[in-house]
């Protein structure tokens, strides 16, 4: 097998199992809860999809018993995982409130005014960034499915198709001359993070 840096160890072209804790880096872990491997979720497709075809992955959930952090130890290709990703914010009306009443909070709490420089991390379809719209005129959305970036309409938004590293944020930023985001959001991305730290 062969051995990566971080006490990783790669298994398959596709994953490769950790050996210690996303977050702290502890070996001391434990499996908790045994899982039946899973092909990659909201991968619904019409019967015969080329896309039905991909592996089933490891979905054992692991405890680090020095941090608490509870996590996946097996860790996805992410170009499998957001390569022709489907789902959409929109598609979910719960969403629509959630991110209306975030919007407003951050409004108060943040003191967002329209000059506020705002990136939303893994921002999907855009749907929160539009309801930020209203208090902001800077706004950047980074999302690493770029199925999704076709679909992505708002003209005011500058929007980037990439995954969250040094590079694409130079980048992001360097299109409108920023030096730096006030403000940056991330809604339910940390799970899909191999280096937390």
């Amino acid at each position: 097998m062969l051995r990566l840096k971080n006490n990783q160890s790669m298994c398959s072209q596709n994953f490769y199992k950790r050996t210690n804790c996303r977050l702290c880096g502890s070996e001391d872990i434990k499996i908790i809860l045994k899982m039946p491997s899973s092909q990659p979720v909201d991968g619904f497709r019409r019967k015969g999809d080329k896309y039905l075809d991909l592996p089933r992955f490891p979905m054992d959930l692991y405890l680090c018993k020095s941090c608490g952090h509870v996590q996946l130890m097996d860790i996805v290709d992410p170009n499998i995982l957001f390569g022709n990703y489907i789902y959409t914010s929109s598609s979910s009306p719960d969403l629509h409130r959630h991110f209306e009443l975030y919007a407003k909070y951050l409004k108060i709490r943040v003191q967002v005014k329209r000059e506020t420089n705002i990136l939303d991390v893994g921002c999907n379809d855009g749907l929160f960034l539009g309801f930020l719209n209203q208090y902001s005129e800077h706004l950047f959305g980074l999302d690493p499915a770029p199925n999704i970036t076709s679909s992505f309409s708002n003209s005011t938004i500058t929007f980037q198709s990439a995954y969250c590293n040094k590079m694409a944020l130079k980048e992001l930023v360097s299109q409108k001359g920023l030096k730096y985001f006030d403000l940056i959001t991330a809604n339910n991305v940390f799970a899909h993070a191999d280096q937390l730290n």
